[in-house]
């Protein structure tokens, strides 16, 4: 059976993000939701498939574990990186793979996604568009309350942080200038 889904905005902000930086060894994940003055982390962290799997089983692990995290967490709205640029092309094509499953599985469960380049995400965090990962960590780490049980996690899940801050502020952003016009 056929389901039509139509991604729109909800109205007003999210209440729940998920930002996800696509991989097929590591994919990185987030929930993020706004709070009284600022945004509240909920969980971050990546999902990882082995190598020893065929790409096939490895995708598969990929969307049965970001179906577990939408159901858990329920998210309003999510936010993907866009690929950029890679110097490895087997490298390219696992990871459009990847993302292919990613925005397959939102869309599945009607998640209006946006979608955006490392560039913004870098220029939203840092306001440096060419800022490096170091630099993006460090603002995250200062901007959003990471909750102290969070350990040491791979810079895939403060990539996926950095996505969703930039989607809940340009999302907070629309909002309020829609409806002071």
């Amino acid at each position: 059976m056929l389901k039509n889904y139509t991604l729109t905005p909800p109205s007003g902000p999210p209440s729940v993000v998920l930002g996800i930086d696509p991989g097929i060894d590591r994919c990185g994940f987030a929930i993020i939701t706004p709070g009284g003055r600022g945004m509240r982390v909920v969980d971050f962290g990546c999902i990882t498939t082995p190598r020893t799997q065929t790409t096939a089983d490895r995708l598969i692990i990929l969307q049965k574990e970001l179906d577990h995290i939408m159901v858990k967490y329920k998210p309003t709205s999510a936010a993907v990186e866009k690929l950029f640029f890679f110097k490895n092309a087997k490298t390219i094509i696992e990871v459009s793979q990847a993302r292919g499953i990613i925005i397959a599985a939102l869309a599945a469960h009607a998640i209006p996604t946006g979608e955006y380049t490392p560039l913004e995400i870098k220029q939203a965090v840092t306001g440096y568009g060419r800022a490096d990962k170091t630099q993006v960590i460090k603002m995250i780490r200062n901007i959003l309350p990471i909750p102290p049980n969070a350990g040491k996690q791979p810079d895939d899940a403060f990539d996926a942080l950095a996505i969703a801050y930039t989607h809940l502020t340009i999302q907070t952003y629309h909002t309020k200038h829609q409806r002071s016009l």
